[in-house]
């Protein structure tokens, strides 16, 4: 049994670090207390109760608020199958099976859930894909997902575990669901131990919702994880790829703003992925709207360590009155790159797809974040030239890089097997068993 630690995040989906964590176990649990890891092995004690409140305070773990001068807390399940619920402030609760080991840092407690990898895909595949989707979608997710958990983006080893259980992240992880489909059950028994690689390792396999057409190259979408320079470093079998079988379908013929603008508007795409609502999608933001939040969305980008790189503020760093925005880079897909706010104060400059769709947060016209960053504007002005609002047309959801769950789908409507569907996203990769 091949076993995989999942880092459990707030409601934040962002942060591993919790003030404490309430815990009930169905049944007798086995309890470890030691001053690292590698001492969460052995007989342990028998808890005789079912409910546990874990808080830290100074690197030591506290129980009940009570100081256990230990920090590191292993608690596992003595029947098979029994149930772990876990709570973290903020979070609903949560269900788990395999063991929990809780670490204190400083006042707070990190989280961790150990369990078998295809309890952990089960998880994944319930968060991440409709159940509904047919049989051969749902093992390509499935293949995704196990080999996301062994290759995963960013390196949670100093976190003391493979992956974190957000979608921000990594892959969304909910934990363990007892009502999963037939369907959803066969696809990782059928896959079960297989992983897709690339030059004998685990592959990337990164995977979104909808690509609107056309995916993207990694380094389109990703900066690059050690000097943090964006384009990011390409990935040989992280290209872009058209979302038709037709050689003469618009989204194998266009590229660029062409490219986004014809798909959008075509009434018959021809893609795999145009059945699906979130194929294209339009949002209107009032000029007003756009001046009295976009400024206050820069400042909060400024201030984090992780958006500021890819704010370039002009001269004055000053966000005047706004005149215009203007798409100046875009990858294969079409998706922007480079993106600049023309201002009364100067021009702003944004960077990154992530980045230039957080960019229109707006609370009062219902934007979180655009759905992606295949786009392309509309000014409505003013008699006297001024802007009254953007129009904002775009394609997909997500970062539309590796898989697409909706393509998937298609390509599964298409008759194409799981390693077919797979082959087209991640070209130059193989299915291999464990």
């Amino acid at each position: 049994m091949k076993l995989v630690r999942i880092g459990l995040t707030g409601k934040d989906l962002l942060s591993l670090s919790h003030q404490k964590v309430v815990v009930t176990v169905s049944g007798p649990a086995r309890f470890i207390l030691g001053s690292s890891l590698n001492e969460m092995s052995g007989p342990g004690k028998t808890a005789s109760e079912s409910t546990f409140t874990i808080g830290a305070k100074e690197d030591h773990i506290l129980l009940s608020g009570v100081s256990t001068k230990a920090k590191w807390l292993s608690l596992t399940p003595l029947k098979a199958n029994a149930i772990l619920t876990v709570q973290i402030a903020g979070n609903l609760q949560r269900t788990y099976h395999g063991r929990l080991l809780i670490t204190a840092i400083e006042n707070s407690v990190r989280v961790l859930v150990e369990t078998d990898l295809d309890d952990y895909i089960k998880g994944v595949l319930n968060s991440e894909m409709p159940a509904s989707y047919l049989l051969e979608a749902l093992k390509a997710q499935a293949v995704c997902a196990r080999t996301y958990a062994l290759r995963p983006r960013i390196d949670h080893s100093a976190d003391d575990c493979n992956v974190c259980d957000s979608y921000l992240c990594c892959q969304c992880f909910s934990g363990i669901d007892e009502h999963l489909t037939p369907r959803q059950l066969e696809s990782v028994e059928k896959t079960a131990g297989e992983v897709l690689t690339y030059d004998n390792q685990p592959a990337l396999a990164l995977f979104s919702s909808c690509a609107g057409g056309h995916t993207e190259n990694y380094e389109n979408c990703f900066s690059d994880l050690n000097t943090n320079a964006f384009p990011g470093t390409p990935i040989p079998y992280l290209k872009g790829v058209a979302e038709s079988k037709s050689e003469s379908n618009l989204a194998n013929t266009k590229t660029g703003e062409e490219l986004v603008r014809a798909l959008w508007k075509s009434e018959n795409p021809g893609t795999v992925d145009a059945w699906s609502p979130k194929f294209k999608w339009h949002v209107r933001i009032p000029a007003g709207e756009l001046d009295s939040h976009l400024h206050n969305t820069v400042e909060n980008m400024l201030a984090t360590k992780d958006q500021a790189p890819f704010v370039i503020p002009p001269s004055g760093s000053i966000f005047g009155h706004i005149e215009s925005f203007q798409i100046d880079e875009r990858g294969v897909a079409g998706t922007a790159l480079s993106m600049s706010v023309k201002t009364s104060k100067g021009i702003w400059q944004f960077k990154k797809e992530l980045i230039i769709r957080s960019v229109f947060k707006n609370a009062v016209a219902g934007v979180k974040r655009l759905n992606s960053a295949r786009i392309f504007f509309t000014h409505n002005r003013y008699s006297n030239g001024m802007l009254s609002d953007l129009e904002i047309c775009g394609l997909g959801f997500g970062h539309g890089v590796g898989l697409q769950q909706i393509g998937a789908q298609g390509w599964a409507k298409a008759n194409f097997n799981y390693r077919a569907i797979l082959s087209h996203y991640f070209q130059g990769c193989q299915v291999v068993s464990l």
